[in-house]
């Protein structure tokens, strides 16, 4: 009687927390808390629950595995059943960004739908990236010299190919 007491009140201590009182916002200097993910980081799980980048040049890290696969582009390899997860980008002046997964390690995919989602629609999607200098991992992504405008979202969909998943380190910068 008494253990199951103990567990009622632990399922309801659980159940009362929501994502009004846990600080879901990420940024470089802090990584928020994803309780249902194996190592409790990553990105939002759609675009409405999108994990804001409040600066670039920003990091953040994580794992996909146990996300659902909410988007997907054809890319350059085709269409994939990955699960995936979503940041948000506003930048303040017009210029031109890079994104890059290089340092992640499975086959990712990398989307960016500007404005708003519209499936089939996406303003910039990488799936294999690879350089001759070996700094990106063979079935990496990267988007380089991506143009935004001021005031815009842009939605980063960290995503696989062909069903892989794992760590990915999801790294954005600006350039000139």
């Amino acid at each position: 009687m008494r253990r199951a007491a103990l567990l009622l009140l632990a399922l309801v201590w659980v159940g009362s927390l929501s994502a009004t009182n846990l600080n879901w916002e990420k940024s470089n200097a802090h990584v928020g808390l994803n309780p249902g993910t194996p190592d409790g980081r990553e990105g939002g799980e759609t675009i409405a629950s999108a994990i804001a980048i409040p600066s670039i040049p920003f990091t953040d890290t994580g794992n996909i595995c146990d996300n659902l696969d909410d988007y997907d582009e054809e890319c350059d390899e085709g269409i994939s059943d990955s699960p995936d997860v979503v940041y948000v980008f506003v930048p303040s002046e017009d210029g031109g960004i890079s994104i890059n997964l290089c340092h992640s390690s499975y086959d990712t995919k990398v989307i960016v739908y500007e404005g708003a989602y519209t499936p089939g629609s996406p303003y910039a999607c990488n799936d294999d990236y690879w350089d001759d200098t070996g700094i990106c991992f063979e079935y990496s992504s990267f988007i380089g010299g991506m143009i935004v405008s001021s005031g815009t979202p842009y939605f980063i969909v960290v995503d696989g190919y062909d069903g892989d998943c794992g760590d990915y380190q999801l790294d954005v910068s600006s350039i000139l």
